[in-house]
């Protein structure tokens, strides 16, 4: 078998091996039946050819995320589905977080169309050439106030039937899994700091190249492919950005 990260394609060049390794196990567990033992971790270390570091970063975030259960001197087992730790529609749910700080949210899609992927986009969702992506663009508010600017590409095979009134209707992801059936079980955020264009600044209602933290989200289903990436430019003097990460002893 050819070692992670050895003649891959640009696309695959821009995750860390870790995270490549992640995709591989899902694909593996999704073959597996609940309780069977995977190898270990000498034995990953061979099949996938990568470092024990990789094998054990990868596989706390599969602990973590609920797809697998280590005993301690017995070893790494598939977890029930319903064992997953945090429901992740719940936590990015931006109407929820803003109520949880007392205010009222309001979401505007200002645009939404279907159109050819870009070779960036492509790379960045692991997309073959010529696929076709749903984009929309929404502004999220509090108390009628811009909070933070979202653009956002679905690969339009898996949601073709998808219009601009669903967004209205309910959260991005309980479309997903109540309307498509498909569950996001993680997601991947790179955080870095940006300024504003002009029309985003109009859009914003601030100052022009005004500073702002961008979040970059991708989602992956329990198959481990992309079905969502979400760029947020979120205002740093109206919204804070909070995560929780525990820590087990």
């Amino acid at each position: 078998m050819k070692a992670l990260g050895e003649n891959q394609e640009h696309e695959e060049m821009q995750n860390p091996l870790y995270l490549q390794l992640i995709d591989k196990l899902i694909e593996r567990i999704g073959g597996m039946n609940v309780n069977d033992r995977l190898p270990s971790e000498r034995d990953l270390c061979v099949i996938y050819q990568v470092s024990r570091t990789t094998v054990r970063q990868a596989m706390y975030e599969l602990e973590l995320n609920g797809y697998v259960t280590k005993i301690q001197g017995s070893g790494t087992y598939v977890s029930k589905p319903n064992e997953t730790k945090q429901d992740l529609a719940d936590y990015y749910s931006f109407t929820k977080q803003t109520k949880a700080m007392g205010k009222s949210p309001k979401t505007k899609t200002l645009e939404f169309r279907v159109e050819n992927s870009n070779k960036s986009t492509q790379e960045k969702m692991k997309l073959a050439e010529g696929t076709k992506v749903i984009r929309f663009v929404r502004v999220r508010l509090a108390d009628d106030v811009p909070m933070m600017l979202e653009t956002t590409y679905l690969p339009y095979t898996e949601f073709e039937s998808l219009k601009k009134r669903d967004l209205s209707v309910q959260p991005l992801y309980d479309i997903f899994e109540n309307v498509y059936h498909k569950k996001v079980s993680r997601v991947v955020e790179q955080f870095s700091a940006s300024n504003l264009t002009q029309k985003q600044s109009d859009i914003m209602e601030v100052s022009v190249n005004m500073a702002c933290l961008k979040v970059t989200r991708f989602s992956y289903d329990v198959k481990g492919n992309i079905i969502e990436m979400t760029h947020s430019l979120v205002r740093p003097d109206q919204y804070v950005y909070q995560t929780e990460i525990k820590i087990e002893e």
